[in-house]
């Protein structure tokens, strides 16, 4: 997806979605334990950096596939797409759409779906989350952001979903709710579009990969060689500080497992 010149392979896809799949469970296993342990939304200023926010919410569909299929709930994700790259914490942006898709989960009826688009508006990308839950009348298009008062019908989420948008604000984003023409709500996430990569020149980066499994090697070789770049692999630690010192690489990728990093320690 990130190279529309070479589309991936039948085979490809299925490999990545098997990756995508078991790291989307594993970040919202570290996702809701860090909520915990901090007790919300957690506070001060956040560390912007580029994210793709495609992958991001990927992750978040993939994590909660189990749980959409629980309540028979169809969850679509948005198809692959080239360029929708935020400015973000990348601790924090996964926090976001995972909310919102679970707050859609909960009030949508069994059989219906939850339905996401992803779109670019300017400088601005924006997620919108279709649910099919049904909205009381009367209520206000501001009401799930109201603190949590016991008399909302869409539920427990609603202090969620103010915090999340106090989140999204203190990344220079925006949440907004509206009607669904057909029944439930529509919540649009924009962020700040992060600029085009650029190259400081026209060599090639130089990435020192140090790790002891082949396979993992072998996989990193290929990721490389699709991205343009020139990776050196070391399978040991001391084998890695010398080539660190030999080649002053541009990136170094370090296994943390006991025989690198130890060794390196």
């Amino acid at each position: 997806a990130d190279d529309p010149a070479n589309p991936l392979t039948a085979r490809q896809i299925q490999s990545v979605r098997q990756i995508e799949a078991a790291a989307g469970v594993l970040l919202a296993l570290i996702e809701e334990t860090e909520a915990f342990m901090t007790g919300g939304d957690g506070g001060g200023s956040p560390s912007l950096h580029r994210v793709d926010l495609r992958l991001a919410l990927r992750q978040v569909c993939d994590g909660l596939e189990a749980q959409a299929r629980e309540a028979g709930v169809t969850l679509a994700c948005p198809p692959p797409a080239h360029g929708l790259c935020v400015m973000a914490d990348p601790s924090q942006i996964r926090r976001i759409p995972r909310r919102l898709v679970e707050n859609a989960l909960r009030h949508s009826p069994g059989g219906g779906k939850v339905r996401m688009e992803m779109s670019r508006a300017e400088d601005r990308i924006v997620i919108a989350i279709h649910d099919a839950g049904m909205i009381p009348v009367g209520a206000g298009d501001d009401r799930p952001f109201r603190p949590l008062d016991g008399r909302d019908a869409r539920g427990g989420t609603a202090l969620g979903v103010a915090s999340v948008q106090r989140l999204t604000e203190r990344m220079g984003g925006a949440l907004t709710m509206a009607r669904n023409p057909g029944a439930g709500a529509i919540f649009s996430l924009s962020l700040p579009a992060a600029p085009a990569p650029g190259l400081a020149s026209s060599r090639q980066a130089v990435v020192l990969y140090i790790e002891d499994n082949p396979a993992n090697i072998a996989l990193m070789r290929q990721a490389a060689s699709g991205l343009g770049l020139t990776l050196h692999a070391a399978t040991t630690g001391p084998e890695g500080l010398d080539l660190s010192r030999a080649l002053r690489p541009d990136v170094i990728l370090l296994d943390i497992g006991c025989r690198t990093w130890t060794a390196m320690r």
